[in-house]
């Protein structure tokens, strides 16, 4: 496995391509919105009496998704599938606060479509915005 050297001249894993990111992107989605957003929603409605507006649960559900799962394992379902996980551009795990901003930068308008830039160099915008990169782990 060949390893390529980032501007801080640390040896990396392989940056995941960006199929691997995709495939990751459709798996979080689906999970987000179809699976526990589903329990989520009626777990919160039944003890707001839906007073919450879906949109705020939504907004919620998917934050706390990524962010549990990228502080806990630097992975979420959808990495842990492709064999991908997030690291510092020094190699390192991320701390809570590079995952609470990476996370947020995914509620920037199309943020989503800057997965479809994703190069040897660049990488979408909530990786570079918080100096973050997805790596190949197998």
């Amino acid at each position: 496995m060949s390893m390529k050297m980032n501007a801080g001249m640390v040896e990396l894993p392989p940056r995941a391509s960006r199929d691997r990111r995709f495939i990751n992107w459709i798996v979080d989605y689906l999970f987000v919105c179809f699976g526990g957003f589903i329990l989520f929603v009626e777990i919160i409605f039944r003890l707001f009496n839906e007073d919450l507006s879906s949109t705020v649960i939504l907004l919620g559900w998917w934050f706390l998704y990524y962010f549990i799962l990228e502080t806990a394992f630097g992975k979420t379902l959808g990495k842990f599938i492709t064999g991908t996980e997030v690291v510092t551009l020094e190699g390192e795990k991320p701390s809570a606060r590079t995952i609470a901003l990476r996370t947020l930068s995914r509620f920037v308008p199309f943020e989503a479509l800057s997965g479809f830039s994703i190069s040897d160099t660049k990488g979408c915008w909530h990786d570079e915005w918080t100096e973050t990169v997805v790596v190949k782990t197998r």
